[in-house]
């Protein structure tokens, strides 16, 4: 019965430390259709995190799940930490020299020709968040659900903080950045945060390189890649497409709408 209640007790705060992340995701709504200048702004903003979301799923590239499941079939945590997390910098870090050194075509990727400081900013928060992936594992798998949820909560009242300031009293050495970069510079301070609460973990990975297990875990944890994709492209990849297939201008405000009442069904999703 213990075990039961204990078990019941985690599962209801990693659940609703995540249910109130998407939550107020959906409450951000509320500001940014109300100091967005434009429409189309927040159109840019959905088409921005549509990316991310593709991003986030190939730079983890499974990792937080080989993770599990390496330890529950018997390796050492440590030493399964410590490489997943030393192969993560590696990939993340390669990938952030590769977007530096071309950005430009990073941003007409994205369908924002010239506006780099999007794709900087966005590499800020994605390698910090990708870079806290394993150390949010590694807390569940140490059964600590308190310290995650603080963690997630820090997160959020950071972002959802900066959000509002950002937008409402802008600081003058800012103003010369758009709003979309402003709500991009917010998610990336959040993201830095949770970076710091979890750098001793994020660091801790000083176990032994086992070239052999780390063959085994790539091994497994590659085709998890195309399981998350298969997800994400359900989910976001309309958002992506819009501004494509629709003029800029018409696009960004089609996108706007559509963003807008999309996160309201994500909400009637979660009850």
């Amino acid at each position: 019965m213990g075990i039961l209640r204990k078990l019941a007790s985690q599962t209801a705060i990693y659940g609703l430390s995540s249910m109130l992340g998407r939550f107020i995701n959906f409450l951000l709504v509320i500001p940014h259709t109300e100091y967005l200048k434009t429409v189309g702004d927040y159109g840019d903003i959905t088409t921005v995190f549509a990316f991310m979301a593709f991003f986030n799923v190939l730079l983890s590239y499974g990792m937080d799940t080989t993770y599990f499941n390496f330890i529950r079939n018997g390796h050492a945590p440590d030493k399964v930490y410590a490489i997943a997390q030393k192969s993560l910098f590696v990939t993340t870090l390669s990938f952030a020299l590769i977007v530096v050194l071309f950005n430009h075509a990073a941003a007409d990727f994205m369908g924002f020709p010239g506006k780099t400081e999007y794709v900087f900013i966005c590499l800020i928060f994605l390698c910090f968040d990708t870079l806290s992936i394993l150390p949010f594992a590694r807390i569940r798998y140490e059964e600590k659900p308190l310290k995650f949820a603080a963690v997630k909560l820090a997160n959020i009242l950071v972002n959802v903080g900066l959000n509002l300031y950002l937008l409402t009293h802008t600081p003058e050495v800012l103003k010369s950045f758009s709003q979309v970069s402003l709500i991009l510079i917010a998610n990336a301070a959040a993201s830095l945060v949770s970076f710091l609460l979890l750098s001793p973990l994020v660091f801790k990975i000083q176990a032994a390189f086992d070239k052999d297990l780390y063959k085994k875990m790539l091994t497994y944890a590659w085709p998890l890649i195309f399981v998350g994709l298969a997800g994400i492209v359900n989910e976001t990849l309309d958002r992506t497409l819009l501004k494509r297939m629709l003029p800029d201008a018409k696009g960004s405000y089609q996108n706007g709408i559509y963003g807008a009442f999309y996160k309201l069904t994500m909400v009637m999703t979660m009850f």
